[in-house]
């Protein structure tokens, strides 16, 4: 082989090899935009005996955010929703902050499932994610576990365009025993 040959390979060489590892390069820079994620929070949330606690509908990695939907159930059997708004007739969970609550189309729990829907209205700014709601869970039975779920859910920009998210559901731990004692021996004593 020519040393002339060898050099003009050897430059041909160089250069796709600079172009794949250039466009590798461009094709780990150029990611696409994230995905919102709409997720319970705590991921695992222990509930100790005879008290509550809150389960966190949390929205991340999201922007021009006007609205959102969702559908959750639980297993009526093991937990119940402790109302949030006792002057509205129901069981209600707490709105949060994005999007904010400026219309509440649903904010049912029913058995085994709530239904929360709201919207923001004009001239409120679309938000950039936060806490969606808030629900406060009470273990109606102990040592158990069980899921709350995502069955349905949809967020959308101020012109109703959906944006697309992943979702995350929760364990509720229920631990300990419940402290059932007749009547009489929490009596006041003589």
């Amino acid at each position: 082989m020519r040393p002339r040959t060898f050099f003009v390979l050897m430059v041909i060489f160089y250069t796709l090899s600079n172009l794949t590892i250039s466009q590798q390069a461009h094709a780990e820079t150029n990611f696409p935009p994230p995905v919102a994620l709409l997720s319970l929070q705590p991921q695992t949330l222990n509930v100790p005996p005879d008290s509550s606690a809150e389960l966190i509908v949390q929205l991340d990695d999201s922007s021009n955010v006007y609205g959102i939907s969702i559908l959750l159930d639980f297993d009526p059997s093991i937990l119940s929703v402790v109302d949030a708004d006792l002057s509205d007739p129901g069981v209600q969970i707490s709105p949060g902050n994005c999007p904010q609550p400026d219309f509440d189309l649903f904010n049912i729990v029913d058995t085994g499932s709530i239904h929360y829907e709201v919207t923001q209205l004009n001239p409120t700014p679309p938000c950039d994610g936060g806490e969606a709601a808030t629900i406060q869970f009470q273990c109606l039975v102990g040592n158990t576990s069980t899921l709350v779920t995502f069955t349905e859910s949809l967020i959308s920009t101020p012109n109703g365009q959906p944006i697309p998210h992943t979702t995350a559901n929760a364990v509720v731990n229920c631990s300990g025993y419940f402290n059932y004692l007749p009547a009489i021996f929490n009596a006041p004593s003589p």
